[in-house]
């Protein structure tokens, strides 16, 4: 009675172990199609991340694009300041020069009336050579006047230039800095992306290695009481035996 006992306990320790081990490879085997998903997914993160790379490098490109841009603007701006500084100085010089010229004509009383300088003369070659020289004097002042009015307005034009340059310029930083701003949410996505996945993956495979370890442990387990049942019955069937009139 106490060997029978003894088994029927054992045969509900090991069934009890069975339902355990059942439960425990239906857990695997949910872990693994879980793994099997996180390892598709983080095929499918793997193709995000190729695709967020792309989308990086081409922003890269594009703010070494604006950043040679940039630099080719402030060359550039700097050659038209030369210019424009070059437009003044031949504009004050212009000016020195007409002013020194209607000094001169005050001087010889022919910005007055030419007319009178012309008759003063004292025959008729200086005369004609007087006049000659009104109409000669006429003629450079003019020049003068249009050379002035010309640098003048070049130089009110690359002004204008200058200022759109400088627009240009601000407008480029301004794009290269919301890309750069891009650019580092694209790399904060991607390093998130690549976290998680990895988070993910080595959080079911430490499921997996524990479920496997409990298995193994219910399995040794139930082997050991198989085989304790085995024994019981070897010993069982002696003491039979031991009964029969053969055994006597």
């Amino acid at each position: 009675m106490l060997v029978g006992g003894a088994v029927w306990g054992q045969t509900s320790d090991k069934a009890s172990l069975q339902k355990e081990r059942d439960r425990i490879t239906k857990q695997l085997a949910t872990t693994q199609a879980l793994l099997t998903q996180a390892q598709s997914n983080r095929s499918d993160a793997a193709a995000k991340v190729s695709l967020l790379n792309k989308q990086i490098q081409l922003r890269e490109k594009l703010v070494r694009h604006h950043q040679a841009s940039i630099r080719s603007l402030e060359r550039s701006m700097r050659g038209t300041d030369t210019e424009i500084r070059t437009l003044e100085g031949h504009v004050a010089a212009l000016k020195d020069e007409y002013a020194r010229m209607v000094q001169q004509a005050y001087r010889m009383k022919l910005s007055t009336n030419p007319l009178l300088f012309v008759f003063a003369a004292e025959d008729f070659s200086q005369a004609a050579l007087r006049f000659r020289l009104v109409q000669s004097y006429t003629e450079v002042r003019k020049d003068q006047v249009a050379q002035i009015e010309g640098a003048q307005i070049d130089l009110a034009e690359q002004r204008v230039v200058l200022n759109e340059e400088k627009a240009a310029v601000e407008s480029a930083l301004a794009e290269q800095q919301a890309e750069r701003d891009a650019l580092q949410r694209d790399q904060s996505k991607r390093t998130a992306l690549v976290n998680e996945l990895k988070a993910e993956e080595s959080r079911l495979l430490k499921a997996q290695k524990a479920q496997e370890k409990e298995r193994q442990r219910l399995s040794d387990e139930i082997r050991r009481i198989i085989e304790a049942e085995l024994e019981a019955e070897r010993a069982s069937a002696a003491g039979e035996f031991a009964l029969t009139p053969a055994g006597k």
